[in-house]
């Protein structure tokens, strides 16, 4: 039964084991070589693991019988970026993002391969995407809460009461730690919130006691609304690393 083996496929590919999912996908691929979501899922299956041209192949086979999924117009542009095949990477973003404007999945995608190529200003501007893709929404802290506080990076204004957050792990926010010098240089009145492990080092290595825990303010909406603008950290990235310099 084709359907099984691709739901079983499925939730091992959820579980990220990934050859037992390829080996299910497989098993319904020889019950039926012209199954659509057979074929997507082993693109899907193998593009996870880099396998790159081998998931185009099946993503092709796909395409000929439904030109216009959506969903596989994505999977192919992604594997064209991981690729670093610009032309077709563009072509089929662009096929895909006319069918579903709304595909958060594939603009983060598409704003990481822009910045990966330099193109910082086309990178930047789909950044924000992140904060809607599937396995990100979860890991962003506080962001269902703090969402409808945030301020849209069109009209920042530098001299205002300004919060900033910190997102995703620690890795990421020691990265992004490389903005506070220019951000404490640039904003007058800003608060920054981090992970309280980090709390005590950014205030000694930068000098400046306007460090705080995690969530000290952003977990109450009162606070929230003390503040003319509130942003995450990496929605002013576009601001001070406009080029790879």
């Amino acid at each position: 039964y084709v359907d099984s083996y691709n739901n079983l496929g499925v939730c091992f590919f959820e579980l990220e084991d990934f050859l037992s999912a390829f080996s299910s996908f497989k098993k319904a691929y020889r019950l039926n070589k012209n199954h659509l979501y057979t074929l997507n899922n082993l693109g899907n299956s193998l593009s996870v693991i880099n396998q790159n041209k081998l998931a185009l192949f099946y993503y092709k086979r796909a395409l000929e019988i439904r030109p216009n999924y959506a969903e596989l117009l994505t999977n192919i542009s992604i594997s064209y970026m991981k690729m670093n095949d610009e032309k077709n990477a563009n072509k089929f973003y662009i096929k895909s993002i006319n069918i579903n404007p709304n595909d958060h999945e594939l603009k983060y995608a598409y704003s990481v391969f822009q910045l990966s190529l330099g193109n910082f200003n086309l990178g930047w501007k789909y950044y924000d995407s992140r904060f809607y893709k599937r396995k990100n929404y979860n890991s962003i802290k506080n962001f269902d809460f703090v969402k409808d506080f945030l301020t849209d990076t069109k009209n920042i204004n530098y001299n205002k009461k300004t919060l900033i957050l910190r997102e995703q792990g620690l890795g990421d926010e020691i990265v992004f730690s490389s903005l506070y010098p220019d951000i404490i240089k640039k904003f007058s009145n800003v608060v920054i919130e981090s992970d309280e492990r980090l709390v005590n080092i950014f205030k000694y290595s930068f000098n400046k006691n306007l460090f705080y825990p995690a969530g000290f303010f952003s977990l109450y909406k009162d606070e929230l609304s003390n503040f003319d603008q509130v942003f995450y950290i990496g929605s002013i990235a576009k601001f001070f690393r406009k080029n790879e310099d």
